[in-house]
């Protein structure tokens, strides 16, 4: 059999040390049922610091199916290869899968969002010490104009950030940012396109 070769044989032996059975594959096997759960870990350039992995095979997964051992209670997470070839998939469980990855990946983008609003409103909060500085120093009409639409959006607090002017206005007018807050936005901010960067966020 074909199948029967390294990715077999690294199944076979992380299914035994993870089941209650510890000799016999097919025994051990049927311990395990899916759950009706599926992770999604996002695509493996963005999972840091590094990539999910199946907990059968090693190999490494973006959507991770959960199975439990009805036996010693264990919960492992499976890339859709091993649950393909572990489970018999009618087409019944076919659908619910499709479903459950539809679910998860769902949860993630709206999961995701929360984040990304929380990262907006924490930068947010930095540059409005900037301007409440400048405002009260009020000797600066060209620093005013800038500073007062910046926190309108995303794509421009982005474009604010990255062109050094709010560092600069913060130095000038005596203000200490909090450099975590920038720098979490930054780099979640520069991960998406400049046309998607209101609606990201």
């Amino acid at each position: 059999m074909v199948k029967n070769n390294t990715y077999q044989n690294c199944v076979i032996e992380n299914v035994l040390a993870m089941s209650a059975e510890k000799n016999n594959y097919n025994i051990a096997k049927r311990e395990w049922e899916y759950c009706g759960e599926v992770v999604d870990h996002g695509p493996l350039k963005d999972q840091i610091p590094k990539p999910a992995e199946c907990q059968f095979c090693g190999h490494k997964i973006r959507y991770g199916y959960r199975l439990h051992n009805n036996i010693n209670q264990k919960t492992v997470e499976v890339g859709s290869e091993c649950i393909g070839n572990y489970l018999e998939i009618t087409p019944t469980l076919a659908t619910a899968l499709d479903a459950d990855k539809r679910a998860a990946k769902k949860r993630r983008k709206n999961e995701q969002i929360k984040m990304r609003r929380a990262m907006y409103i924490a930068v947010q909060g930095e540059v409005r010490k900037v301007r409440i500085a400048i405002c009260a120093f009020n000797r600066c009409q060209k620093d005013r104009d800038f500073i007062l639409p910046v926190c309108n959006n995303a794509a421009t607090l982005y474009s604010a950030l990255a062109s050094g002017e709010i560092e600069r206005l913060a130095e000038n007018y005596g203000v200490t940012l909090d450099q975590k807050k920038i720098q979490a936005f930054m780099h979640e901010a520069g991960k998406v396109k400049t046309v998607d960067l209101i609606t990201a966020f």
